[in-house]
């Protein structure tokens, strides 16, 4: 089987306040800022797939990176990163699974600001202040 994957797989959320490092302290008015980043860097695998990608052998799928597009009855056409095609043809059926990828319109100038898609702003190294509302989302 040939599986396009994108995205993150469900992970078990805590319960409480009590099993999320760092926020303990924050019910008293303190927030242990570094403690919840390194706990958010951990359950996202340090933004690193390689453990999925492992899974994916071990159950025998191939994984193709690339855009994929619809190309026929149960046909897909992946374009690698590299500029090929890999043509995969399924069985039954083939399932489209989006992934979440921000869409910035094009507008002039807006490349240049460097805007802030929810993959900056949750992956951010460190709170700043546009994390903090005191200006647009651009850094």
């Amino acid at each position: 089987m040939t599986f396009q994957v994108q995205g993150c797989l469900t992970r078990r959320h805590p319960r409480n306040t009590a099993e999320l490092p760092g926020l303990d302290p924050a019910a008293a008015g303190a927030l242990d800022t570094a403690a919840v980043l390194a706990h958010r860097d951990r359950m996202a695998a340090h933004w690193n797939d390689d453990g999925q990608v492992a899974w994916l052998k071990t159950a025998g799928i191939d994984l193709q990176r690339g855009h994929g597009r619809l190309d026929g009855p149960r046909r897909v056409a992946v374009t690698t990163p590299d500029g090929g095609t890999v043509r995969l043809l399924a069985r039954h059926a083939v399932a489209v699974c989006t992934g979440s990828g921000a869409a910035l319109p094009d507008l002039p100038g807006l490349a240049g600001l460097r805007p802030w898609t929810s993959r900056e702003a949750t992956s951010a190294p460190q709170p700043c202040r546009d994390l903090q509302g005191q200006r647009p989302l651009s850094h």
